[in-house]
């Protein structure tokens, strides 16, 4: 990220995964989003889904309908 002022997190509650392997494939397609530095899910909480990223690049409601384009249910818990 360019700076820390752009450095963002977002938080987002997943449902409708089905398996380890389709979080892996949200996680993977989230990646490549541009803005995006990281994603994933956490480990005692397989449903909390947490995204760095610059918002100078991308916003929270961008992440949130792609992954809604992805056909699982979310919404952001915090950022």
């Amino acid at each position: 990220m360019q700076g820390f002022a752009s450095a963002c997190f977002a938080i987002l509650w997943i449902r409708g995964l089905g398996d380890e392997r389709a979080a892996a494939e949200i996680i993977d397609s989230v990646e490549r989003l541009d803005g995006v530095v990281s994603a994933g899910f956490a480990r005692r909480e397989p449903f909390v889904l947490s995204v760095g990223y610059d918002r100078a690049k991308t916003r929270t409601q961008q992440l949130l309908d792609y992954i809604r384009d992805l056909g699982v249910e979310a919404k952001i818990v915090g950022c």
